[in-house]
């Protein structure tokens, strides 16, 4: 076997080990996403509060890993909801809310509430303010 021959020899097992690599990433993010709806405690139609006095209906829910974190072991899975905003006459609006849950958000039942820089590192409990 010349060099050519091992050089194309090695781009084509690349190749399918790249997209094995694939085939197991969709099957990981699927099974994300089912843990996360398992764990998810608010369900599709709930009205939550997503930021002080302005509220939502639930539409979607899905699941925060990071990226480049997807593969390791105790790398934690958050569950998060979007759906359509309420507008002030209290009907669904047009607009969206962004994903939100427990990963940049404290949960208090159906409200959530930003996390500040201290509470994403650990410095205060998230009860305080």
């Amino acid at each position: 076997m010349d060099l050519d021959e091992k050089i194309e020899s090695l781009r084509s097992e690349i190749r399918c080990l790249k997209a094995e690599q694939d085939l197991k990433i969709t099957e990981l993010n699927s099974l994300f996403l089912d843990k996360a709806k398992n764990t998810c405690p608010i369900s599709i139609g709930e009205t939550v509060e997503i930021e002080a006095g302005k509220k939502g209906i639930v539409e979607e829910i899905g699941f925060d890993v990071e990226f480049f974190k997807m593969i390791e072991e105790n790398e934690p899975i958050h569950w998060n909801v979007s759906g359509k905003r309420i507008n002030k006459s209290g009907e669904t609006g047009l607009r969206h809310f962004k994903k939100i849950g427990p990963r940049n958000y404290i949960v208090n039942g159906l409200t959530f509430k930003k996390k500040s820089i201290a509470q994403h590192l650990g410095i205060m409990g998230d009860d305080e303010d």
